[in-house]
């Protein structure tokens, strides 16, 4: 296997073995959005129970009950809250919304319960950016290293190796030496060779510290990681303080509003798993790029995973070469990977034609099972051998499958919630196959439901 072919597929693995080593890192960034939303869970529960569960309670009563002052220990919480922050610019927010509490002559109950929830809101902010930024630091240099590592070989190879192995014919010229090989007893020249120097092996070099920090900070699509996380934590703080008001602590029971904060810390931690995700793309690829400007390698090319999740914009790219120095990353609008959130798209160093040179083993969802393709085959011509296997019908029957998972799944369990027996399908793939393989089957099945709703 050529060198080139060989990182191609080293490009592949290593983006899937980076966003392994994330499940850890992410494990940890949930379970602290995990311990807030029990955190407020409790806090809550405490005034229902000590005020809101009497019965025949009026929105002037709740508002008289919550605009009580906060007790002493309150209010030790929120310093002890407070404390557990590392971040100096987190530190230095919290300080000025602290600030702003105890210049009051005394604070709410209410009051505390939104201030509780804003500095949760914080401290997930300190976790995730602690834990982003290390992960971060180590998947740059990784990433860097790699892509170093990469355009050494493959220069190296471009410039000693052409087919089979063989060593390029060289042109004399006058100022080379020769080596003359005679006959011992003849002294007859059987063999004259001009001798050649080594071609010069690139230089592998490191990535700074400086470097690591400039890719850190670095903006892309108006933002870096950390604003994102502070822009996201600072939302979910804003809804859950606008979720503790006198109305909604009148109108609803302990149970509604554990249900609703559960809602919004769903809300949050998909979006923290799609900030985690992205962001290592992000940061990974630009370490790459550093180290292909630094290393000479001229062309990447842009490699989309062949499935049926890959989105368009990433099924329309897949095979593309570009240049190394016009390298834009901006999202669609751009010509270098992540495109969009949760973007699976990898760049790898491209120089020439044989770097596309080999197999490599693609999957057949319809079938469940693996085939091999030219390493030249692209997303489209992927979906065009499907289509030839199991007809087009099926490839889009299953395309819709996958794209609608998601909400497939939760119709399926509206259905069966709501027809108990009469919903005879016992898996989601059961249910798609009659969605979008059986159109009287299924128009028949949203009757049913319409007409179960009614009732």
């Amino acid at each position: 296997m050529a060198a080139e072919s060989y990182f191609l597929k080293r490009n592949i693995e290593n983006e899937e073995a980076m966003h392994r080593s994330l499940d850890a890192k992410e494990a940890v960034i949930l379970e602290s959005y995990i311990q807030a939303e029990d955190y407020l869970n409790r806090q809550t529960r405490k005034i229902y129970d000590r005020y809101l569960n009497k019965s025949g309670l009026d929105e002037a009563e709740v508002r008289k009950i919550l605009n009580t002052s906060a007790s002493l220990t309150d209010l030790a919480e929120l310093q002890r809250l407070s404390k557990s922050l590392t971040d100096k610019e987190i530190q230095r927010d919290v300080k000025a919304y602290l600030n702003g509490l105890s210049v009051k002559h005394r604070i709410s109950l209410l009051e505390t319960l939104k201030a509780k929830a804003y500095l949760v809101a914080k401290r997930i902010a300190n976790v995730q950016l602690d834990v982003q930024t290390d992960f971060h630091i180590d998947a740059i240099r990784e990433a860097y290293t790699e892509a170093a590592t990469e355009a050494v070989v493959g220069q190296t190879e471009q410039k000693i190796t052409v087919k089979e192995g063989q060593y390029p014919k060289f042109v004399a010229t006058k100022s080379q030496e020769v080596l003359q090989i005679r006959d011992a007893q003849t002294e007859k020249v059987v063999k004259q060779v001009i001798l050649q120097p080594d071609p010069e092996v690139p230089e592998f070099k490191e990535l700074s510290t400086r470097y690591v920090k400039n890719i850190l900070e670095s903006e892309w699509k108006g933002s870096n990681y950390s604003k994102r996380i502070w822009g996201d934590t600072d939302l979910l703080a804003k809804r859950l303080e606008e979720l503790f008001t006198v109305k909604n602590l009148t109108g609803m029971s302990e149970s509604e509003m554990s249900k609703i904060l559960a809602s919004e810390f769903d809300t949050a931690m998909h979006v923290a798993r799609r900030l985690v995700r992205t962001e290592a793309n992000y940061m990974a690829g630009q370490a790459k790029l550093r180290s292909w400007k630094a290393h000479g390698v001229e062309k990447y090319i842009l490699i989309a995973v062949l499935d049926f999740r890959t989105s368009a914009i990433c099924r329309s790219i897949d095979g593309k070469v570009y240049e190394v120095d016009k390298a834009v990353c901006n999202g669609k609008d751009g010509n270098y990977p992540p495109f969009h959130p949760w973007c699976r798209t990898i760049a790898a160093a491209y120089f020439g034609e044989r770097t596309l040179d080999g197999k490599r083993i693609a999957n057949d969802p319809l079938a469940k099972k693996t085939f091999e393709i030219g390493q030249r085959t692209n997303y489209k011509e992927w979906e065009e051998m499907l289509t030839k296997r199991h007809g087009k019908e099926e490839v889009e029957s299953f395309r819709k499958k996958v794209k609608n998972l998601t909400a497939d799944t939760k119709q399926f369990n509206r259905y069966k919630a709501m027809l108990g027996d009469e919903f005879t399908y016992k898996t989601v793939d059961e249910f798609q196959n009659v969605k979008y393989t059986d159109s009287i089957v299924y128009e028949r099945l949203k009757d049913l439901y319409a007409k179960a709703r009614r009732k």
